[in-house]
């Protein structure tokens, strides 16, 4: 298994966390969608937060990599 996690900080970086849970549903929808997909999962930190998706391998990253951007 292969896992990514991008951390969210600094300017913007709650608002964009706001933005995220907004649309919580869609995001799921669209992460549930990335090949090899483990778990997707979304977490608030003092400065932003950050997600974790775990896939069974490197092409299910890159894939999150881009549905992501």
């Amino acid at each position: 298994m292969k896992t990514i996690i991008r951390k969210y900080s600094g300017k913007g970086a709650k608002e964009l966390m706001d933005v995220l849970e907004q649309h919580a549903a869609e995001l799921d929808a669209l992460m549930g969608s990335v090949k090899g997909l483990v778990s997707y999962t979304l977490a608030r930190s003092s400065d932003g937060g950050f997600s974790v998706t775990v896939c069974h391998d490197q092409a299910g990253l890159d894939d999150g990599t881009q549905k992501a951007k």
